[in-house]
This record gives C-alpha cells, sequence and structure tokens, in this order.
C-alpha cells in the first residue's frame, strides 16, 4: 500500500505549487487536509495536478468549500439571471476575462 502520510514524498502539499495554498486559503477556500490533498504523482493522477483522498471517506463528508469570490469570473445570481437572458456565450465571457487580467500584469489577483 502507497503511503500518502504527510511526510511522504509522493504528496504533494498546495504549499509546495507555488504558493497555491495561500493563495486558495487567502480567498476562503477551506479543504480538510487529513481527507484530501493535491498530487502531481502519475501514479495518482492522469496528468497535472489532482485531489487525492488521504483516507476512506464516508458519503456526505464535506471535503471543500469554495466561496463564489474565489472561483474566476463567477457572478452574482442576479448577473448570470442576465446573462442567461441575453444568451451570452460563457467562453467568450471567459476569453474576455482572461484578456483584462492579463493586461493587468502582476496587478491582477488572479
Amino acid at each position: 500500500m502507497e503511503d500518502h502520510s504527510p511526510s511522504s514524498p509522493k504528496r504533494s502539499r498546495l504549499s509546495a505549487e507555488g504558493g497555491l495554498e495561500d493563495w486558495m486559503r487567502g480567498r476562503g477556500v477551506w479543504w480538510d487536509d487529513k481527507l484530501v490533498a493535491l498530487s502531481r504523482d502519475p501514479s495518482q493522477v492522469v496528468h497535472g495536478l489532482g485531489v487525492v483522498s488521504l483516507a476512506k471517506i464516508k458519503r456526505g463528508t464535506t471535503l471543500f468549500r469554495i466561496p463564489r469570490k474565489a472561483c474566476f469570473g463567477a457572478a452574482s445570481r442576479a448577473d448570470e439571471e442576465q446573462a442567461n437572458a441575453e444568451q451570452v456565450d460563457s467562453q467568450a465571457k471567459h476569453a474576455l476575462l482572461l484578456l483584462n487580467e492579463a493586461t493587468k500584469g502582476e496587478e491582477s489577483e488572479w
């Protein structure tokens, strides 16, 4: 059985991901770090970065809480309803948001 303990070299801590943990927590994201962790280990994830379980998880257990303010391009409910009424293309909307953030350079919070 593979070792997924906090001291295991195969377990990639969020803090080791270029400040991703601090960035996420600073935006109110919460996760149960006794039950889940990020990993780049190819024996655990198909490609890139993935979330892996560290223990057996009971049905109904909350693993993450991600507030709307932590989601890129998240709109208020009213904005979503207006966009749906206007049939705005969500891919185009996000492309414009990304371009806008790119123009901000280091000033962008994203």
